[in-house]
């Protein structure tokens, strides 16, 4: 299916502290994919993410942002289903000595 929309949600994650956001889909939705992408120099396998939807946790307890980088040559299809209302919530930890800004960018199918 092609895609309908892309959501980014950029956080500014400090050196070694934590961000969060959220979006919540004013529609029904599939994500097909998720992407994290580093703004200027960013060692992702430095960052850890957290994901929730709807209250059930999708990373147990945390994945690498690494894993989701589209560079990456095992990078993960989602496919993941989404009522509208239901929150998306991510948090990202920081385990470097420098401030970071990344891009989460769902790929949205509706």
């Amino acid at each position: 299916m092609p895609v309908t929309y892309w959501k980014t949600i950029e956080l500014a994650i400090p050196a070694g502290g934590s961000k969060e956001d959220s979006w919540t889909p004013d529609t029904d939705v599939r994500i097909g994919k998720v992407y994290v992408i580093g703004k200027g120099t960013v060692d992702l396998s430095l960052i850890d993410l957290y994901v929730e939807i709807a209250g059930n946790t999708k990373t147990r307890p945390y994945i690498p942002a690494k894993i989701l980088d589209p560079s990456n040559q095992q990078f993960p299809d989602i496919d993941w289903s989404i009522t509208r209302g239901s929150k998306i919530y991510i948090k990202a930890t920081n385990n470097d000595s420098s401030d970071h800004t990344i891009r989460i960018v769902f790929e949205v199918i509706t």
